[in-house]
């Protein structure tokens, strides 16, 4: 969302995907941003990015019109069966105007290819509660920002996607090594 895609046309998105894809050559996961207003359209972009070398696509639920979770159902579900690539939910209900609950995040990831979730919202509690439930399970619940990242991680979280890495990589990358490692110390003080 921080690429303001609402704004990009196709072909533009077309080319920030390889160009992404061509400047990472493998070295790195590339998560393309493929969420469009229709299903149909996340379909195409989404086989777009799988096609240009893409590893995954991080997916918001289409905005201004109001859905309810049959109908998130139904969209993860087509996207997953028609394009085999892995799938994050994009869980951002301030704009896209659905809040979903922890159990029903859960129960999105039975769907093939959703793999895992930003959570881009203010509660670490539910973020915490998400990562109970997928405990054990083949499924990343990742914080919306690194500014929350000590406390998501401390219950249960295993990452983050955000726009911090983009500006400071080093120090966001000693920040997550510390607290993989479990010094919590050089964790708080490079926070």
């Amino acid at each position: 969302s921080n690429g303001e895609f609402p704004y990009m046309s196709d072909d533009e998105k077309k080319q920030l995907i390889n160009a992404v894809v061509g400047q990472t050559n493998g070295r790195v996961k590339v998560i393309a941003g493929t969420g469009y207003m229709g299903t149909d359209q996340a379909i195409t972009m989404t086989q777009f990015a799988r096609d240009a070398g893409a590893d995954a696509a991080m997916i918001a639920l289409p905005i201004y019109y109001q859905i309810d979770f049959e109908d998130v159902k139904r969209h993860y579900e087509r996207i997953s069966k028609e394009v085999g690539l892995p799938i994050i939910y994009y869980n951002i209900p301030d704009m896209t105007g659905l809040k979903l609950t922890p159990a029903q995040i859960a129960e999105l990831a039975e769907i093939e290819y959703v793999v895992g979730v930003k959570e881009t919202i203010p509660s670490i509690d539910e973020i915490a509660e998400l990562a109970d439930l997928m405990k054990g399970k083949d499924f990343s619940v990742l914080s919306g920002t690194v500014l929350n990242l000590m406390p998501v991680m401390e219950r249960g979280g295993c990452g983050a996607i955000g726009v911090l890495p983009n500006l400071i990589p080093q120090q966001c990358a000693e920040f997550y090594a510390a607290l993989k490692g479990g010094d919590s110390d050089k964790a708080g003080e490079l926070m």
